[in-house]
């Protein structure tokens, strides 16, 4: 399957963004995932990531921290103050996206207990 066909599974909501748009936050994700992990699996943590910066960008326009308060009139958004949650906390596609991480990992074993 194509990385754009799976992005666009994966992440419904941007599916009707521009290709090119979307291309280029696959391929920038793409260098932050490394080419050693089964093809895949990185293909879904590359369109997990980028989805994640995606959803930043365009939701929150680069602000950090949930959504703590909405007003309509004269449009307001409040947002709260960051927290220990790490930058992947911010939406549902970062947490995928460090849970793959997770599994992904293998802590190589320094001694034995016995």
């Amino acid at each position: 399957m194509e990385l754009l066909d799976r992005f666009k599974l994966i992440a419904q909501e941007f599916a009707d963004e521009d290709e090119a748009f979307l291309n280029g936050h696959l391929e920038m994700a793409s260098d932050f995932v490394s080419s050693e992990i089964s093809p895949n699996h990185r293909d879904n943590m590359i369109c997990y990531l980028a989805a994640h910066r995606i959803d930043q960008s365009l939701k929150r326009l680069g602000a950090s921290g949930s959504v703590t308060a909405l007003k309509e009139g004269n449009l307001s958004i409040t947002y709260a103050a960051p927290t220990n949650n790490t930058e992947y906390d911010l939406s549902s596609y970062g947490r995928t996206y460090a849970q793959l991480v997770k599994e992904t990992v293998i802590c190589p074993m320094t001694r034995m207990m016995g």
